[in-house]
């Protein structure tokens, strides 16, 4: 484990929590808050090297989040994940699909709240 990756992984668990909380008390994850996200993510991205995978990721989310969004998730979820998958990679996108199967399964609705806690989840192997 590199201090880099420790770096990554902290930053997308801190801003999908710093979402959930804003989420839980507001009932939505602000456009703002979700640019914040986005600026910080690219420029971490673009200092690191990581342009090409961070463009790959997104060039492959914003059809899958489109989709997702006619279904009924909300746009500031998605953008939270679209932001997010720019250092997570995968992560954001796997976590987002076991916090909806949590959701159905538990008969209530999807909230940001469980996908911070599977991406939480889904993000501690990078940490160890």
């Amino acid at each position: 484990m590199t201090t880099l990756s420790l770096a990554t992984s902290v930053l997308l668990i801190s801003e999908v929590w710093i979402a959930a909380c804003v989420d839980s008390r507001s009932g939505r994850v602000p456009n703002s808050l979700n640019a914040a996200f986005l600026t910080l993510n690219l420029a971490v991205a673009g200092s690191l090297g990581w342009w090409r995978p961070a463009l790959v990721w997104s060039a492959l989310s914003v059809p899958a989040a489109l989709v997702l969004h006619r279904l009924g998730l909300g746009g500031g979820d998605l953008k939270l994940v679209l932001s997010t998958c720019l250092l997570g990679g995968p992560i954001p996108w796997v976590a987002l699909a076991a916090a909806c199967v949590a959701g159905y399964l538990s008969g209530g609705r999807f909230s940001a709240l469980d996908l911070a806690a599977f991406a939480t989840v889904f993000a501690i192997p990078t940490l160890l």
